[in-house]
């Protein structure tokens, strides 16, 4: 995930990733990985922008505007120097390994450190999360896990497994984008999750194609044999007359064949 621009409301921002979550979700089965995976990325999505948003107005430009202390500007740059790297190190490779160390207890740690080194700079924290609308945004944290701990995906089928198993990997490599700056990466991944279904479908149908085919054929024989059985007198008659309307109407055609020529009939026939 990258930033949104300074002009973005993280509540908003972060109310758009929800639904994409959850209309992602709705097109694959539910698994534990998958499910733990969004659960720590709700709080990477939401504190990996704080962070970033504090570290991007560490400025003298913005330090300026809202009266801190520029001479401090290049130490608390320095002190914080690690945070920016590890965030993008975590953007570039979003695996759970990396994202479940961007959480709120990273966040308040970070806040601490503000206000023990950089009291000052307590200031442009508390600015940026009444802009971001943090507490409102805490609270959806919440309801979303909640959400994610009860999710369940009533309509599984074959095509969701196999969504689910490529999503997963795709996950476990890092590889997930939600931002419009990845719009493009994100259609071309659902482009080669499709292409991959169908390939692993296929190869998954001719592995047990000859065992399907078998029980299906022993299934159908065991039907046909308990239907027979119930409805013997009357399946017979309808088969004799099925013969015996296909053997009078063959001594029919033959006749009127050789001994009735009208052109009428030729026609229909041809038609039939």
């Amino acid at each position: 995930m990258s930033t949104a621009s300074s002009n973005d409301s993280l509540y908003t921002y972060f109310n758009v990733a929800i639904k994409s979550i959850r209309q992602l979700l709705n097109t694959m089965e539910k698994t534990e990985f998958i499910i733990e995976y969004f659960t720590k990325y709700l709080d990477f999505f939401v504190y990996s922008y704080l962070i970033n948003t504090f570290l991007d107005s560490l400025t003298k430009d913005n330090i300026k505007s809202i009266g801190l202390p520029n001479h401090e500007l290049k130490q608390i740059n320095l002190h914080f120097d690690m945070i920016r790297k590890q965030l993008a190190t975590t953007e570039k490779l979003q695996t759970l390994e990396n994202i479940r160390q961007i959480n709120e207890d990273f966040y308040l740690k970070i806040k601490v450190d503000i206000k023990t080194y950089f009291p000052s700079f307590s200031k442009l924290i508390t600015l940026i999360e009444k802009g971001n609308r943090y507490s409102k945004i805490r609270r959806l944290i919440v309801r979303e896990k909640n959400f994610l701990s009860s999710f369940s995906n009533e309509h599984s089928d074959t095509i969701s497994k196999l969504a689910s198993i490529q999503f997963e990997i795709a996950l476990r490599k890092g590889k997930f984008y939600l931002t419009k700056k990845d719009e493009k990466d994100f259609a071309k991944f659902f482009k080669d999750l499709i292409k991959q279904s169908a390939i692993r479908g296929v190869n998954d149908l001719n592995a047990t194609a000859e065992v399907t085919l078998k029980d299906h054929t022993k299934i159908e024989k065991t039907f046909n044999d308990h239907l027979y059985k119930k409805w013997k007198k009357p399946l017979d008659l309808l088969r004799l007359l099925i013969i015996s309307s296909s053997e009078i109407g063959e001594e029919k055609n033959n006749f009127m064949k050789t001994n009735i020529v009208i052109e009428e009939l030729q026609i229909l026939k041809k038609i039939h």
